[in-house]
């Protein structure tokens, strides 16, 4: 994900009117590799956000109000991520369960998942995503 953090006058007008506007969250779209180590993955996938969290009052509640958006994993396409070594889906939900425990033991507002298309439209493949980011949610 590549984001820019701007000026305060870059970002405060559309921020305040969304917060007015009763806005829930920020939803920021990752697509881990799932491969290697998945908490160091998670800390580097965190940085913008915890860039957010050192920059004024309006950053830091963007910040605060962060979804961790991903992909099941199973659809290989370019800058999806996802299950690049083509483990069985017992590896790639462990995987995902440390990457999401990661992200949310350094604090999230939420998880989503997105990209319910091709290979990752199965049913199994939906329940293992839904409740491997569900784990998440008990913990941000």
């Amino acid at each position: 994900m590549t984001t820019s953090i701007g000026s305060s006058s870059d970002v405060k007008r559309p921020w305040a009117d969304a917060w007015q506007a009763g806005i829930g969250g920020v939803f920021g779209l990752w697509n881990p590799a799932f491969a290697g180590n998945p908490e160091n993955a998670a800390q580097a996938h965190a940085a913008e956000q915890r860039e957010l969290a050192r920059r004024g009052t309006i950053r830091k509640e963007l910040a605060a109000r962060y979804v961790v958006g991903m992909t099941p994993g199973w659809h290989l396409a370019r800058g999806l991520g996802g299950n690049v070594n083509g483990w069985p889906p017992g590896e790639v939900n462990r995987w995902r369960a440390k990457y999401v425990d990661e992200r949310a033991r350094i604090g999230v507002f939420g998880f989503g998942a997105y990209h319910f298309r091709f290979e990752n439209s199965s049913e199994q493949v939906m329940r293992d995503t839904i409740a491997g980011l569900a784990r998440g949610l008990g913990k941000a």
